[in-house]
């Protein structure tokens, strides 16, 4: 008890837990037809890119990879949805990714209706 005055105050407390999935504290939520993120360069030593995303119904969230300039260095690879902690991007050419290897580049992410996380090159 704690008694400051005559009017005397409980101090209560209580435990609580809070739970997420892997790497999703935070998020960058594109909820309109076109978000847009776009990362500052990054040079990578990966194969293959994969992406931390949830998509809503109808959503789907896609990668164009730039060059450090900002001009884009092939086609927006093919859409992703659903919900996944690693759903690999994809190109036409699966070489894409490893071919720049080594080389400064910017990811322009392009979020339709989708929750974005995280990124990695494996």
């Amino acid at each position: 008890r704690v008694c400051a005055t005559l009017a005397c105050s409980l101090i209560t407390g209580s435990i609580g837990l809070a739970t997420w999935k892997l790497d999703r504290f935070v998020s960058v939520d594109g909820l309109t037809k076109d978000a847009q993120l776009t990362t500052v360069p990054v040079i990578h030593s990966g194969q293959r890119l994969e992406v931390n995303a949830r998509t809503l119904p109808g959503g789907s969230l896609a990668v164009e990879l730039l060059d450090a300039g900002g001009r884009p260095l092939g086609k927006l690879s093919r859409r992703v949805k659903g919900d996944n902690l690693r759903h690999a991007i994809h190109w036409d050419d699966e070489n894409f990714v490893a071919s720049l290897r080594g080389k400064p580049v910017m990811l322009r992410f392009h979020l339709a209706g989708a929750e974005f996380y995280t990124f990695a090159f494996r």
